[in-house]
């Protein structure tokens, strides 16, 4: 029996607001229906949820009892908060207050996360080494999704299909932490992984046998859940005793996170069992946010360490650098003088020779003692001509002499270069130079004219 707070007739829209209420129900007001899910399977399960339902303008009597008359299927969860009956305006400002509060928030913020989550599972997939950051981008991706459907009413499902739905995750979430602890830390210890495979796969199979029957998927459930935790337990000890071994905070934050996250499990675990108040609400979508918070300043930690080990590697390098070329510019400097002064030293032995042999053909009288004295003339020619070129050579590196382009005929350069190269059929005899080689000739008496008879 309800009766308004105004002895006049009510102004204005009324609005009828409860907190939790089982999702199947029907609602009267004075014998007539206002609201009605008792038959609707799309609600799936029988589970409390927040209520907010207009009065027909004309319904509510301004004098005397109003009648309220409620009709509920519960389920473990199921109960009634306080009814709150007033003024549309009032009464929606403090619904939308806490929706906002109890759903919008840890929906936005699970989206949020399932966000990092993705860009997580991006960076595993370019880079495949990083397998920690592929299993805890599955992880929180997984358990934010999970998150996020625990306030959609209408799963779409059959209720024994949502519920499978529903352990089968649990399962998967439990498998991923113990194979993230295991990356994180480098560590395997013996026979955890199988055991850890092995408990799953058998849970997916009692889930799938059990799925037939709802009172049976409950059952399996009771029983699962809480050796579900127990397999959490290697992981989160892998973690602890790395956190012993490491400096800084991240792995601990992180650490932290997972027995919070942990904790939330128990109590939701323990609501979902009808064991607390039926006003409570889940914790895990308040937690799982902040586990993907400690990750990701895990990540930026590392990523700023290894942004840092770039810089002193890139100053290193630079560092390096300007002491090889510096190295290299004293080694050629110190290249240039050599030769510089040994082609100029050089010369002088090179003239003396010459001299010397010009002397001893005058003094030579037998026809082979002058053609001995013509080649060693050439070959002092010859050295002169490589230290001449080796200084202009020199010259043009040090800048003293510059380069001026301009036109050459080809077939004269060709000429000198095939008169004065080497060993060319040095075993014939130029009919023109008469005692001489073809390889000894000068390019003004070039070998290749039409004169020369022959070879």
């Amino acid at each position: 029996m309800v009766n308004p707070a105004s002895a006049t007739k009510p102004p204005g829209l009324w609005t009828l607001r409860t907190d939790r209420l089982s999702s199947h129900h029907r609602v009267w007001l004075n014998g007539h229906l206002l609201h009605d899910t008792l038959d609707l399977a799309a609600y799936g399960r029988p589970q409390p949820a927040p209520f907010l339902i207009q009065l027909p303008p004309g319904l509510l009597r301004p004098r005397g009892d109003n009648w309220l008359e409620l009709q509920v299927s519960g389920g473990v969860r199921s109960g009634l908060a306080p009814l709150q009956l007033g003024p549309a305006g009032v009464i929606d400002q403090a619904a939308q207050a806490q929706q906002r509060l109890t759903v919008a928030l840890p929906q936005q913020l699970n989206m949020v996360a399932a966000g990092a989550c993705l860009f997580a599972l991006l960076l595993w997939w370019r880079r495949r080494s990083e397998t920690a950051m592929g299993w805890f981008g599955l992880l929180g991706l997984l358990v934010s999704l999970r998150n996020c459907a625990y306030f959609e009413l209408s799963a779409g499902l059959p209720p024994v299909a949502t519920s499978a739905l529903f352990f089968i995750v649990q399962v998967a979430t439990v498998l991923l932490l113990g194979l993230l602890a295991m990356s994180i830390t480098q560590r395997r210890p013996r026979g955890y992984r199988e055991v850890l495979m092995g408990a799953a796969a058998l849970m997916m199979i009692a889930c799938g046998v059990a799925s037939w029957v709802d009172a049976a998927m409950e059952r399996v459930r009771l029983f699962a859940y809480p050796a579900l935790a127990l397999m959490c337990l290697p992981a989160l000890v892998l973690i602890a005793q790395r956190v012993r071994r490491m400096r800084g905070n991240e792995l601990a934050a992180l650490l932290a996170a997972l027995v919070v996250v942990m904790v939330a499990g128990g109590h939701d675990y323990r609501f979902q069992l009808g064991f607390t108040s039926v006003a409570d609400n889940w914790w895990l979508p308040y937690a799982t946010p902040l586990m993907v918070t400690a990750y990701a300043i895990l990540m930026v930690g590392r990523v700023v360490v290894a942004m840092t080990e770039v810089g002193v590697l890139n100053l290193t390098l630079e560092r390096r650098v300007l002491e090889r070329t510096q190295a290299l510019a004293a080694a050629h400097a110190a290249k240039s003088r050599f030769l510089a002064a040994a082609g100029h030293d050089l010369r002088q032995p090179v003239v003396t020779i010459g001299l010397l042999v010009g002397l001893l053909r005058e003094q030579v009288t037998t026809p082979a003692q002058r053609s001995m004295a013509a080649r060693v003339d050439e070959a002092a020619a010859a050295m002169e001509s490589l230290l001449a070129g080796l200084l202009d050579l020199l010259r043009l590196e040090s800048g003293t002499v510059r380069v001026r382009p301009q036109r050459v005929l080809l077939q004269q350069l060709f000429d000198a270069v095939v008169c004065t190269r080497p060993k060319v059929r040095a075993a014939k005899v130029c009919a023109c130079a008469r005692a001489l080689p073809r390889w000894r000739c000068r390019p003004t008496r070039c070998c290749w004219s039409k004169s020369c008879a022959t070879w």
